[in-house]
């Protein structure tokens, strides 16, 4: 129930949501005889419309959290890899009949390219169903996923996955629990570029020391009036959740960073066994 609320109330603080909320009062306003406040909030929503579809505050917004870890040099060896859910259509998913990522498909590249370099790294995916309500057929980000590795030829045989976390600190906590792995250990963690700093600072916060390695970059250029097209608000969405997602975790102490970022040292100069 917690997390259904947590949910409609994100959904409500999103642009849309607020955009949608101020035309609501205009109209109620109005219905009231009070034309003058009426348009006064009418005023205020085209002001957000404009921002949101004549200039590229969208870009402005992700670009920072996109661009907080830089994309690394691979290392010599990592004793595991770590891929988040997100972006693995679960409403829609019917086995292989109908099989579709609503986004984020680079995870999947970079990860058959990790396994591929370090063959004997251990693997895990997590994701379960963070939607709102829960998916009636009992679908997760990890039965979608095993799917699409099948798809892409990735060997499913060597990854873990991980279904119970509907968050991005659940998703830390569990696949933790899950490989239990040890201080000396290497592991990278590969999610989306925007994503990554808040889930670097929920890994950290649950004693997991990782290389974050960012995909799914969308900010490399700027774009000005762009009307006939949702990608701006959709951005802008995406880049609110994060940042609100952020204060929230360091609020909530499951992060001890407001914007989590790279460190001088990240394995102590640990090396992999054998």
């Amino acid at each position: 129930m917690l997390h259904l609320l947590a949910s409609i109330l994100t959904s409500l603080i999103t642009p849309a949501g607020i955009l949608i909320a101020l035309l609501v009062a205009a109209l109620v306003l109005r219905r009231l005889w009070r034309e003058k406040f009426a348009w006064r909030v009418v005023y205020v929503a085209t002001a957000i419309m404009a921002a949101i579809w004549f200039t590229p505050i969208d870009v402005w917004s992700m670009r920072p959290l996109e661009n907080r870890f830089p994309l690394p040099s691979a290392p010599a060896c990592v004793d595991g890899i770590v891929v988040l859910g997100g972006g693995e259509d679960t409403a829609v998913y019917q086995g292989e009949r109908l099989l579709q990522l609503a986004n984020r498909p680079m995870r999947y590249v970079v990860l058959k390219d990790l396994m591929q370099q370090f063959p004997t790294a251990r693997v895990v995916f997590t994701g379960g169903n963070g939607a709102a309500p829960d998916d009636p057929y009992g679908n997760t980000e990890s039965t979608v996923a095993r799917s699409i590795m099948d798809r892409l030829g990735i060997d499913t045989g060597r990854v873990l996955f991980e279904s119970k976390s509907k968050t991005t600190w659940e998703n830390a906590r569990e696949a933790f629990k899950l490989v239990q792995p040890q201080p000396e250990e290497r592991w990278i963690l590969v999610a989306a570029a925007s994503q990554m700093p808040r889930a670097v600072g929920a890994f950290r916060q649950v004693g997991w020391q990782v290389l974050p390695w960012p995909t799914d970059f969308t900010t490399a250029t700027e774009s000005w009036f762009r009307l006939g097209t949702i990608g701006p608000l959709v951005r802008l969405s995406e880049a609110e959740h994060e940042w609100v997602g952020l204060v929230t975790y360091w609020v909530t102490g499951r992060s001890n960073e407001l914007f989590p970022g790279p460190v001088a040292t990240l394995w102590g100069g640990a090396s992999c066994p054998g």
